[in-house]
């Protein structure tokens, strides 16, 4: 991290809503991996992403691919052309009433 000496503590509050929110997913992905252990659990997600830049959201979704090998993702968006790079299996479209 730029500006940042090696092994320095930050604060979570100074990063930024977007930053914090990436933070997280990372988190969860891999708790829900230890925790699934050999088995293939499902991670329900909402809208995940929805504060990432376009460079951050790119690899996120690459940790979302990554992460899709060994967990089930289910993923609720309401920004459906962002997650199209993630080619997934199938998709629900829910229509308002």
């Amino acid at each position: 991290v730029s500006g940042v000496a090696r092994g320095a503590r930050e604060s979570v509050d100074q990063l930024s809503q977007g930053a914090r929110e990436q933070f997280a997913l990372l988190v969860r992905l891999g708790l829900a991996e230890v925790l699934a252990g050999d088995r293939r659990l499902p991670l329900v997600l909402d809208d995940p992403l929805v504060n990432a830049d376009a460079e951050r959201h790119a690899a996120m979704l690459a940790a979302l691919r990554h992460a899709s090998r060994r967990l089930q993702i289910i993923l609720f968006t309401c920004h459906e052309a962002r997650h199209d790079a993630l080619a997934a299996e199938r998709v629900v479209r829910l229509r308002g009433a």
